[in-house]
């Protein structure tokens, strides 16, 4: 039976350990920490089949707060031991780089400007492998007589996806330079075409809605509830616009547990997120986490834990339909199934399953 005291200290619980969730946020990365990196040099070797007819980009702007040749930053082990920070750069600046691909396809019709507000090339880790993603905003405008008008923003998180065999740094970032290429000058061809009524499956990296951010950020609290076994937690996490029909993000977590012989403050610092979306409103989420926890046990006598039985594993998914209206701020409705599996060394391992229920707001 619940009992008031357990409500106090569930709440206690809870509030004491909700900060934690800004302590686990999933940086893709930082470069706050480094000392002298190593520099490498490469070439851009973008896309030369396809033509853009009747196109002219008369200018290219880059307002990173980077260095103009900047593509990527990582980290390498020189002689096969010592890791080494190592910073990518394009030979030319990238907006020259860029521009010198473009400028063979003038011909003096619709003439544009393009603006680079982001562009850099992330290594995001997964569960078991991790992927190259070259994250990208840029701004376009075509320039008549003269007048600018803005048009729209290309929104890019391009995975590349390389060959079997094993790719230096300079390989991996030149392929990845030249596949995302032929990309965009796809979406350069198809971009004036671009229907504001598409459905999700026909969706395009140009976004002509000024409104849309590059990056939001997301909150949830949620509850779940099944046979002997409740609980709560925290979820928080970015996303960039969507520009596909399905996407991935991954998130931090703090979960509380209530179990008939233990209860649980769990952390899971990279929960992986898979959205697939419905309409303009609702996504179906699958997410999978892995959690360290803390365990209390109700009864330390009858328990007599050992050290080692403080802490637990859990392991678990939730399937969920969401109220997320596309790309846009607001508030968030989640509701769905959750499965958990918690593992204690010396004892027996429990599979749960509950129904599981979320309020969020992204902004």
């Amino acid at each position: 039976m619940f009992r008031p005291s357990e409500s106090v200290f569930m709440i206690n619980t809870i509030t004491r350990y909700f900060l934690l969730l800004f302590l686990i946020l999933p940086w893709n990365g930082t470069r706050g920490q480094k000392l002298i990196p190593d520099t490498l040099f490469v070439t851009f070797r973008g896309d030369s089949l396809i033509r853009l007819n009747n196109f002219t980009i008369n200018e290219i702007e880059d307002y990173r707060d980077e260095n103009p040749h900047f593509v990527r930053y990582t980290t390498d082990k020189k002689y096969l031991l010592v890791p080494v920070d190592v910073e990518v750069y394009t030979k030319d600046s990238l907006a020259r780089e860029l521009f010198d691909w473009l400028s063979g396809y003038n011909d003096g019709r619709n003439e544009y400007s393009l603006d680079i507000d982001q562009f850099s090339i992330e290594e995001r880790k997964g569960k078991l492998s991790k992927s190259l993603y070259l994250v990208a905003d840029l701004r376009i405008s075509e320039n008549i007589r003269d007048s600018t008008f803005h048009l729209g923003t290309f929104y890019y998180d391009f995975r590349y996806l390389p060959g079997k065999r094993k790719e230096t740094l300079t390989e991996s970032t030149e392929k990845l330079l030249s596949d995302w290429s032929r990309e965009f000058k796809v979406d350069l061809l198809t971009m004036n075409s671009t229907n504001p009524d598409a459905s999700p499956e026909t969706a395009t990296n140009f976004i002509p809605d000024p409104g849309v951010k590059s990056l939001y950020l997301n909150t949830q609290a949620a509850m779940f509830i099944g046979l002997g076994w409740y609980g709560f937690q925290g979820e928080i996490f970015f996303t960039r616009p969507e520009t596909d029909y399905s996407s991935n993000y991954s998130s931090g977590i703090v979960r509380y547990q209530k179990n008939k012989d233990y209860q649980s403050f769990a952390i899971g610092r990279k929960a992986t997120h898979t959205v697939w979306r419905r309409n303009e409103k609702i996504i179906f989420d699958v997410d999978l986490n892995i959690l360290m926890g803390f365990c209390k046990w109700n009864d330390m006598e009858l328990s007599q834990p050992k050290l080692y039985q403080l802490f637990d594993l859990e392991i678990s998914s939730v399937q969920s339909i969401m109220y997320d209206p596309l790309n846009r701020g607001g508030i968030l409705l989640r509701g769905g199934l959750i499965e958990n599996f918690s593992y204690i060394v010396g004892k027996t391992p429990k599979f749960q399953a509950g129904l599981f229920i979320g309020i969020g707001v992204k902004i």
